[in-house]
């Protein structure tokens, strides 16, 4: 049976890189400077709160007082009782609404003005679990 010798071939790699590698890392800094791009896009053009009013759970109009110019508003686990000035005609009792809390304003957009409405009372409704647990 014969046998079959390879030679010793020795190739250096120091000088050369791995075109395989090179283009991963490539493609990899180009998908980060697109991520990076469309978040700073995405900050700048306002989607952000676009994607907080998308998250967050809508009020509920619980009652409206035109004559203190205040309205109640609820929704999981919180009421308040916002201030509602010369807007309290914008709102109906028993329609949800959309709404930005902002360190004590809710922020409502109605087509492209933006409503304040200070809170005047806050309250909280935790769960209660049974055995004296919450």
């Amino acid at each position: 049976m014969p046998s079959l010798t390879v030679p010793n071939k020795s190739v250096d790699f120091s000088n050369s890189e791995n075109p395989p590698t090179r283009k991963r890392q490539a493609f990899a800094v180009v998908i980060l400077l697109v991520l990076a791009g469309a978040l700073i896009y995405h900050w700048r053009a306002g989607l952000w709160e676009q994607l907080l009013l998308f998250i967050q759970p809508d009020f509920k109009v619980v009652a409206i007082d035109l004559q203190n110019k205040n309205m109640t508003l609820s929704r999981t686990g919180e009421t308040l009782l916002v201030d509602c000035e010369d807007v309290c005609n914008t709102f109906k009792v028993g329609k949800k609404y959309s709404v930005i809390d902002r360190d004590g304003v809710l922020e409502f957009k109605r087509g492209r003005q933006k409503l304040e409405l200070p809170i005047l009372e806050q309250h909280l409704e935790f769960e209660k679990m049974p055995g004296g647990r919450g």
